[in-house]
């Protein structure tokens, strides 16, 4: 933080270090994300790593503005959790490591149709059923959906970005084939692809 944060938020003494992230404990901080921060949180690292790469125009003011956007998600979180979410038991460290790998193993894989949780079970070193559990209590969804959820958000982009066909869109998701593709797609957002595309403006 001390080479791209500014003032008070660099200064592990003040209780603006980092965006207020420490302010309970100036060690250690665990802020409980959702599915959708989690998501939104490694996009905003993606959006870094590449300013970073590229190093374009004023790269570093836009590496800082994200980093401080990330802080301020997780520092909100902490703050803004309700009195039910703070007497939740938090999952044990090594669930939300477990969870967290299967996450990232979907996000980095979504586009092979033979992933199974069976599978990333086997390289994760623990029981398909465990897995099965720990992803359930830690995300509050079940393997399959985040499965689904991860491929269907995929697919709306590239039908709002692109002129890729509905085929090649099937395949670039990882469903197995069209009528399967159809049938998730229609099912989640009750309309055709086509319908959608039609109905999306494209994305400049």
């Amino acid at each position: 933080p001390a080479e791209i944060l500014d003032g008070e938020l660099r200064s592990p003494d003040h209780l603006r270090y980092c965006c207020g992230l420490f302010r309970e404990d100036p060690m250690i901080s665990h802020a409980y994300l959702s599915p959708e921060c989690l998501e939104e949180a490694k996009r905003m690292m993606d959006l870094i790593q590449t300013e970073q790469a590229e190093k374009c125009l004023e790269w570093e003011i836009s590496v800082k503005t994200y980093l401080q956007a990330i802080l301020i998600m997780c520092s909100r979180r902490i703050i803004n959790s309700t009195d039910s979410e703070k007497n939740k038991p938090v999952p044990k460290l090594r669930n939300r490591q477990i969870a967290m790998t299967a996450m990232c193993t979907v996000l980095e894989r979504y586009n092979d149709p033979s992933m199974t949780l069976e599978r990333i079970a086997e390289e994760t070193f623990v029981s398909k059923s465990y897995l099965s559990y720990v992803f359930k209590q830690v995300t509050g969804m079940c393997f399959s959906e985040y499965v689904t959820k991860v491929r269907l958000e995929e697919a709306h982009r590239l039908l709002r970005e692109t002129d890729m066909t509905n085929e090649q869109i099937c395949h670039a998701c990882g469903f197995r084939d069209l009528p399967s593709f159809y049938r998730f797609f229609q099912t989640h957002t009750g309309m055709t692809p086509f319908a959608f595309r039609k109905d999306t403006p494209r994305d400049p």
